[in-house]
């Protein structure tokens, strides 16, 4: 019996394939070759089952797919998983240098010998606008404002992107008399409907510590980057119309405004603790001046008017 198996050499005597002569060579040898069963000329029947009324009530509720049901040609495909894609965010500011402010300038670059920790950008020359979104939107930990004209929705999204996040810290002062324009108007009335506790609790409309506007147009974000200067959050104010990196377009115009970009250790820290005493200062007067009416409790959703 040990050479019971070398009659089958005979089917693969005249077989052409790849590497025959080391094929046939270790075919001599008994153990190169597996008994092959003989296929079965009854094809088997599976028996079909068919469930009870019960079990078939069971896997509907259960949604268990009834054994035996499938097409002929059906293709049994795996369950495929939705995996949650995660939002791309933008590089942190921890890492910022004021190059990379350059794309939006008139030149496209900085000058050798400019200052590394401070930079002032011209409205109507530069991109002024694009900096503030550039900068805006890479703010992670925190963000302290005061900002006079308030009248740019990209910069609000930005600025309520934040307010909304519980791990950024966000101080937000307005001031009172702008808040009464139509367009800005409009922009808050939109943040108090999307999200009043936010807006109530990071943002102010108030006055300064004398009752004159709060005119001052800055920020600090992530404790790392400040900006200040004369320029309102407004078409005019940035001088938005931006035509390829250039200003321009149709319906394009600037005002004379400046915004001056800041990374001076010193200057975030003294700057930081003035717009907080600010934002103190105008809720302070706010909750001061409703005591004065009487105090009655007012309605959320108009909270800041």
């Amino acid at each position: 019996m040990r050479y019971a198996n070398l009659g089958m050499l005979s089917r693969f005597e005249r077989t052409p394939c790849e590497g025959e002569d080391g094929i046939r060579e270790e075919s001599r040898d008994y153990r190169g070759l597996l008994p092959v069963p003989a296929p079965s000329r009854r094809p088997q029947r599976r028996r079909e089952e068919r469930p009870s009324p019960r079990k078939a009530t069971r896997r509907a509720h259960l949604g268990t797919p009834p054994m035996g049901c499938e097409m002929p040609n059906e293709e049994r495909t795996m369950p495929t998983v939705k995996t949650r894609s995660r939002r791309r965010r933008p590089p942190s500011l921890q890492q910022f240098l004021l190059e990379e402010l350059a794309p939006f300038t008139k030149e496209g670059t900085f000058s050798t010998n400019a200052s590394r920790d401070f930079h002032l950008f011209y409205v109507g020359r530069d991109d002024v606008h694009g900096i503030l979104k550039y900068l805006l939107a890479r703010a992670t930990t925190s963000l302290y404002l005061n900002m006079f004209g308030y009248d740019d929705e990209e910069l609000n999204a930005e600025c309520m992107r934040c307010a909304s996040d519980a791990t950024i810290t966000t101080v937000i002062t307005l001031d009172k008399s702008q808040a009464g324009g139509k367009h800005e108007k409009a922009i808050l009335d939109s943040d108090v409907a999307k999200d009043p506790v936010a807006f109530n609790t990071h943002v102010v409309l108030g006055q300064s510590a004398t009752h004159q506007i709060t005119h001052t147009k800055g920020g600090v974000l992530d404790g790392r980057v400040g900006f200040e200067g004369s320029t309102n959050w407004s078409a005019s104010g940035e001088g938005t119309f931006v035509v390829k990196g250039r200003p321009g377009g149709i319906g394009y115009r600037a005002q004379n405004n400046t915004l001056a970009v800041f990374t001076d250790p010193d200057t975030i820290a003294r700057f930081t603790a003035e717009l907080v005493a600010e934002h103190l200062a105008a809720r302070g007067l706010r909750a001061s001046g409703a005591r004065g009416r009487g105090g009655g409790r007012r309605s959320r959703s108009r909270a800041y008017s």
